[in-house]
């Protein structure tokens, strides 16, 4: 379930840096029957809240890892390469 959740996360952080939806929407499209339990799950699960990922000013938990392949192999904590971040086109990630 934990690898799940955190799946999750990493589709709406996507969602908030590379495009215009309000917060309501994305948690709706992931899911979420309300913005707050989203609001909630999003910040345990990436240390900040959407509103300050969507704006630049969050810093995400990702741990850094020579394999890409621990973000789809299960682990109950997604971890990517340094490049890989980079490419996710956050501008705290660079």
């Amino acid at each position: 379930m934990e690898y799940l959740t955190r799946w999750r996360m990493l589709l709406a952080a996507d969602k908030l840096s590379n495009s215009s939806d309000p917060i309501s929407t994305v948690a709706l499209s992931l899911g979420y029957e309300s913005e707050s339990a989203f609001s909630t799950a999003f910040k345990r699960e990436m240390g900040c809240s959407p509103r300050q990922y969507a704006r630049g000013r969050g810093e995400p938990r990702l741990l850094e890892t020579n394999s890409p392949q621990e973000v789809k192999n299960g682990s109950s904590v997604a971890r990517m390469p340094t490049s890989q971040k980079r490419d996710m086109g956050h501008p705290v990630l660079g």
